[in-house]
């Protein structure tokens, strides 16, 4: 990450990009914010807490940035920009108010749990001051990464850019198998993506990019589909998408709430 910059990966006829916060960094931050090629992800202490300060202080509307968003575009570039990402500890700790974490699997307790991921990040910044890379935040830092992140993403929305939506749960600290895909998907409509152009990044869009959009992705007969029945309408609230009544899995009905509490009980085992 970020040793390749997104531009060169789109003009190389690679059609999916993730994590804006470091993908994408290289191509829309200052020249003076960029980091030597091979200095990257891996080789920088401290580097996705260092990235946020060169995001805060992006300028989205300078030419380069118009640029890299139309190149992408036209390259018909899938961006999953795992927003989500900056929440467990990165940028901001939202991500330690998921519902979900109750629900977290016993082997994903020592990475995601918020008191463990704090640990690991103290760390990380530790790191990245006894080597001279210390941490860019502040809280205007924070606030400013977070805002331009999300106004990154809705300029690729509104460039024609097609957006999936994706986790990296098993990566990024402090998120949950399947809930935080909802927090995801909250976080894209936050930033101003209409409900509906969200769900479509959930499932068509994304079934698109992994070039499966002849099975998945759609209700459709003939297609493939696992469903999540509810009471609520997401389009006109988003967040009635978490609250699934029945779940249709395999071809076969199952109650939500049982679903729940069995995984809710192997938490806990």
């Amino acid at each position: 990450l970020s040793r390749t910059t997104a531009a060169e990966a789109a003009r190389a006829g690679i059609t999916c990009l993730e994590h804006v916060h470091a993908s994408l960094y290289q191509d829309v931050v200052r020249e003076e914010d960029r980091h030597p090629a091979d200095a990257g992800n891996g080789v920088m202490p401290n580097y996705w807490n260092w990235v946020a300060g060169g995001w805060a202080r992006a300028d989205l509307d300078a030419p380069h940035v118009r640029a890299q968003l139309e190149l992408l575009a036209e390259r018909d570039v899938s961006l999953c920009a795992t927003l989500i990402m900056m929440t467990g500890g990165m940028v901001t700790e939202e991500a330690a108010e998921e519902p979900g974490l109750a629900y977290l699997p016993a082997a994903m307790r020592e990475r995601h749990l918020p008191e463990n991921a704090r640990r690991a990040w103290e760390e990380r910044r530790a790191q990245g001051a006894r080597a001279g890379l210390p941490l860019q935040h502040t809280d205007v830092v924070t606030t400013q990464t977070r805002a331009k992140e999300l106004d990154f993403v809705v300029r690729a929305h509104e460039a024609g850019v097609r957006l999936v939506v994706g986790t990296d749960v098993g990566g990024a600290s402090m998120q949950v198998p399947g809930f935080s895909m909802h927090r995801e998907m909250a976080i894209h409509h936050e930033a101003g993506i209409p409900a509906a152009d969200v769900l479509a990044a959930a499932t068509r869009a994304a079934a698109e990019a992994l070039w499966r959009e002849r099975d998945l992705g759609t209700v459709e007969p003939g297609k493939l589909a696992d469903l999540v029945g509810g009471d609520g309408d997401p389009l006109a609230r988003l967040d009635a998408a978490r609250d699934g009544v029945t779940v249709v899995s395999n071809g076969g009905p199952h109650d939500a709430a049982a679903l729940r509490e069995q995984a809710r009980a192997r938490a806990g085992a």
